[in-house]
């Protein structure tokens, strides 16, 4: 069984285990709030595909972390793979960060 992870960290790291990807504007206004709104989709060597969601609104923020999302969704894989979980969402760029450390140290120490 493939972790989720291992993906959206390939993605993050912009590694060559991506064979393509296909990105959209999606940015929308929202009570004259421009929100800038990403759709991409990754295609994997090992022919599994990730789709990658993200927004953030245009409003100045002076939090550290300010508010963004970001979903991760496997939308196709090959017969007889199994990854988990099938769905990752984020609240702000803080939490990726550190749910991507995290899940890297772990993979050292396994």
């Amino acid at each position: 069984m493939m972790s989720l992870f291992h993906y959206i960290d390939a993605i993050h790291q912009q590694t060559d285990f991506i064979v393509s990807q296909q990105q959209q504007d999606c940015s929308y206004k929202d009570d004259g709030i421009t929100v800038t709104a990403i759709e991409t989709v990754y295609r994997f060597a090992d022919g599994v595909v990730v789709k990658h969601q993200s927004e953030q609104d245009a409003i100045e923020d002076e939090q550290l972390c300010a508010e963004s999302w970001s979903i991760y969704t496997v939308i196709s894989m090959p017969t007889g793979t199994a990854i988990t979980p099938q769905r990752k969402a984020i609240t702000n760029h803080c939490q990726e960060d550190f749910w991507l450390r995290t899940h890297r140290i772990r993979q050292i120490q396994d």
